[in-house]
């Protein structure tokens, strides 16, 4: 399973994205524009998927918003 967090502040890019060695990165979609996400909750220019849950320091770190269908 892939946890997706989404790209609130900017796109996809250098200093956007959380990396870590163990926490390897599934996939990255740029949207290309600021589009409604999570329901219509939020928007955000993008999405990272992550092959585990990000800690909430990392979420909050980064400016990102969980996707609403990750599994706790």
């Amino acid at each position: 399973m892939e946890y997706r967090y989404y790209l609130t502040q900017r796109g996809p890019g250098p200093g956007a994205i959380f990396k870590s060695k163990d926490n390897l990165i599934v996939s990255v979609e740029d949207y290309g524009k600021k589009v409604y996400v999570c329901g219509g909750e939020c928007m955000a220019w993008g999405h990272v998927e992550y092959q585990y849950p990000l800690s909430q320091r990392d979420i909050d770190d980064y400016e990102l918003v969980e996707d609403l269908y990750n599994e706790a």
